[in-house]
């Protein structure tokens, strides 16, 4: 059966704009395959727990730290080697008083002393699994920009930009991804963390697709 060329080309646009912001064109930062970490909370030890890995990701090392100011035990931060999935979890302990519950993060340096990222316009992070609610923020620079985390799925940080943050942008040496917990039931794997670039990239491609199409047509 032949499929009418409008059709087509409506689904090869639908399926480049799914496809092509997530993977060929948004910059890995992170997919945790490798660099294994493991970061735990102990009983009765101010928790502020540090390492430093090197692998694949933006950069070629990350640095992590877990702490809290309140959940002194059963906090943990872990990336098994081989898993590609890191999870944080501050629910194996006891519950937390009013501060602190957990808080995880990883600093990246970027490759070349620094990158533009005014053509990004924010960063997604693939979530397999969430329990209760926590906060994801990233930050470049002095600029920061965070949204809740309370399901799993594809969860979308968006740059928030403004004259000042505009200028962070263009010359941006370090990322921060920063996880805390809310909630005291909270824990959550990432498998990805990417920077997303504009969404008028998809559009552009959509375009083009579209007027190729259109030449076909006329040629049949």
């Amino acid at each position: 059966m032949k499929i009418p060329v409008r059709k087509l080309a409506l689904l090869a646009i639908s399926t480049l704009c799914q496809i092509a912001p997530c993977n060929a064109m948004s910059l890995l930062i992170d997919d945790f395959r490798d660099g294994s970490f493991s970061l735990i909370g102990r009983f009765g030890i101010s928790l502020d727990d540090k390492d430093i890995q090197y692998g694949t990701m933006l950069g070629g090392s990350r640095y992590t730290a877990l702490t809290s100011s309140s959940r002194q035990s059963g906090v943990t931060a872990i990336l098994v080697s081989g898993g590609s999935e890191f999870s944080f979890n501050a629910n194996v302990g006891p519950a937390g008083l009013l501060g602190n519950q957990g808080v995880f993060y990883s600093w990246y340096s970027v490759p070349l002393a620094s990158r533009n990222f005014t053509s990004y316009s924010g960063f997604m992070l693939s979530i397999p699994s969430v329990t209760g609610a926590g906060i994801v923020e990233v930050q470049l620079g002095s600029a920061s920009f965070s949204v809740p985390i309370d399901q799993a799925g594809a969860v979308f940080i968006p740059i928030k930009e403004s004259e000042v943050i505009s200028s962070i942008l263009t010359s941006v040496s370090q990322i921060k991804l920063q996880l805390t917990a809310v909630s005291n039931d909270f824990s959550v794997s990432i498998n990805r963390f990417s920077a997303i670039p504009e969404p008028s990239t998809c559009m552009l491609i959509a375009a083009s697709i579209g007027l190729g199409m259109r030449r076909s047509r006329r040629s049949q």
